[in-house]
C-alpha cells in the first residue's frame, strides 16, 4: 500500500477538525490523558548531536546518553474513532546510540489486556513536539511526555486488527506484538529539564502485520533542533499503557 502527502496545513487542519477532541489531562485512565501515535519511518541516518541525563522509570540513578538525528515520527492517530486527547501533540523519535541494560519482566495493562514482556537496551529517547507547519504552540514549552523505549524480547502477540485514522489518512491494520516499551524519563540537557508529566503512563509500541509506505516531508523540532524530515514507511502503533509491575 502506499500513501502520498505533502503533509500541508490544511490537510492536517481538517483531519484534526474532523477527528479529533482534546480531553482534560491528570485524571482517568491512561487512554484519557494520551494520545496513540501513528509511528513512521524517517530517512535520516547520522551522527550523535547531544549528551543527555536521562532518568526513568526504570533508573536508580541518572544515566548520561549520547543521542541521535531523528529516526522516527510519531503522529497522533485515532483507534478505531476513538478521540484524539492531544492533536497537537506530536513525538520525535531519537536513538540511544549506547545503552547497557539488564533484562527486565514487566507487567502491563491496556486496551487490549494484560501483558507480560522482558525488556532489554533502550533503543530510543521519545521527545514531544508539535508540527511547525502549523506554528501553534511554542516547542520549548511543550507539555508533553519524553519516554524512553526499551527493546521487547520476550513476548507474545495479540493479533489484533484495528482502525487507525490519523492525517495522512484511515487504515485497518492488524497489530502483532509490542516492539517497545516506553517508560516515563526525565530529561536534562544544557541546563534544562523536563520533569515526568504522568508515572502511571507508559507506551506499548505495537509492530503493525502490514507496513504501509507513505511520501511525507514535515518541519518538526524539539529542544536540539529544528529539520525538515521525510518519511517514508509506517511501522508502529504506539498505544497508550500502564505498568503493573517490574
Amino acid at each position: 500500500m502506499r500513501l502520498t502527502s505533502r503533509f500541508t496545513p490544511l490537510i492536517i487542519l481538517a483531519g484534526f477538525l474532523l477527528f479529533s477532541l482534546v480531553a482534560a489531562q491528570g485524571t482517568g485512565s491512561v487512554e484519557t490523558v494520551e494520545n496513540h501515535y501513528t509511528i513512521i519511518r524517517s530517512r535520516w541516518e547520522g551522527q550523535g548531536v547531544a549528551t543527555v541525563e536521562l532518568q526513568g522509570m526504570f533508573d536508580e540513578r541518572p544515566v548520561l546518553s549520547d543521542i541521535g538525528l531523528i529516526r522516527f515520527v510519531g503522529i497522533p492517530a485515532q483507534k478505531n474513532r476513538e478521540a484524539i486527547v492531544h492533536p497537537m501533540r506530536f513525538q520525535l523519535w531519537r536513538k540511544i546510540l549506547e545503552s547497557e541494560q539488564p533484562h527486565r519482566e514487566v507487567t502491563y495493562r491496556d486496551q487490549f489486556g494484560e501483558h507480560d514482556i522482558v525488556t532489554d537496551q533502550a533503543e530510543w529517547l521519545i521527545l514531544p513536539s508539535i508540527n511547525e507547519t502549523l506554528a501553534i504552540g511554542d516547542l520549548s514549552k511543550g507539555e508533553g511526555q519524553h519516554y524512553v523505549a526499551y527493546d521487547v524480547i520476550e513476548r507474545t502477540s495479540i493479533n489484533q486488527t484495528v482502525v487507525i485514522t490519523d492525517a495522512l489518512g484511515t487504515r485497518e491494520v492488524t497489530l502483532t506484538a509490542p516492539e517497545f516499551f516506553a517508560v516515563p524519563v526525565e530529561k536534562n540537557h544544557a541546563g534544562t529539564s523536563s520533569r515526568i508529566i504522568d508515572d502511571r503512563v507508559h507506551l506499548a509500541i505495537y509492530r503493525m502485520q502490514q507496513t504501509v509506505s507513505v511520501d511525507v516531508t514535515v518541519d518538526m523540532g524539539d529542544q536540539f533542533r529544528n529539520e525538515s524530515v521525510d518519511l517514508f514507511i509506517i511501522f508502529y502503533l504506539a498505544v497508550p499503557a500502564e505498568k503493573l509491575s517490574e
